[in-house]
């Protein structure tokens, strides 16, 4: 709980990571889609990489309260523009999916619970681990993503809050940036409702 384990961030493939939760360790995955702009979509992928060469450099210890998987999920959102307060929910990662339902990032159509249900892509994981197209397979039943939309390269100096790039990507060559679109969400085993 406190400065026993050094903190880390994993960093693999979708079918390593989310894969062998549900394939291997029978966890249960959701997968929902969120509401980000894509310049927000870039900065959440990059921040995230800024602080894990951090760690390289000044390694930190994991704290239950101040330096956890979704303490720090919340940092790097308020980093890039994130506004509100703070939320118990921020330290309950089985709760996480209804306070993102209940501030509004989650494309909530549906009651919470009929999202959870339609989210819950355990056995379709299960079902694609091992496949080259681990990733259609996974989204097979899911909204359609909104199609990539033209987004310039980042500036030397991006001015979302405080963070700097060090090394901002180029666009890709046809200038185009598929945001990513959905949020992967693990529930804590006494959250599961079956």
């Amino acid at each position: 709980m406190f400065k026993q384990l050094e903190l880390i961030y994993l960093v693999g493939t979708e079918q390593d990571l989310i894969g062998s939760r549900a394939a291997d360790r029978n966890e249960q995955v959701f997968l929902y889609r969120i509401k980000l702009q894509p310049l927000a979509a870039r900065l959440l992928f990059l921040v995230p990489l800024e602080r894990t060469n951090q760690l390289h450099y000044q390694p930190e210890f994991y704290h239950l309260l101040k330096n956890s998987c979704t303490v720090n999920i919340v940092r790097h959102a308020n980093t890039i523009g994130r506004e509100g307060p703070w939320d118990l929910r921020h330290l309950l990662n089985g709760w996480v999916d209804r306070y993102l339902y209940d501030v509004g990032v989650l494309y909530n159509q549906t009651p919470f619970e009929e999202l959870r249900d339609r989210s819950n892509i355990t056995q379709t994981i299960k079902d694609a681990y091992g496949k080259p197209d681990f990733s259609d397979l996974t989204r097979a039943g899911l909204p359609r993503p909104p199609p990539p939309v033209s987004l310039p390269p980042l500036p030397p100096a991006t001015t979302a809050r405080h963070y700097r790039p060090t090394a901002p990507p180029g666009p890709t060559p046809d200038n185009t940036y598929a945001a990513p679109d959905y949020l992967y969400f693990r529930p804590l085993p006494s959250h599961d409702t079956g």
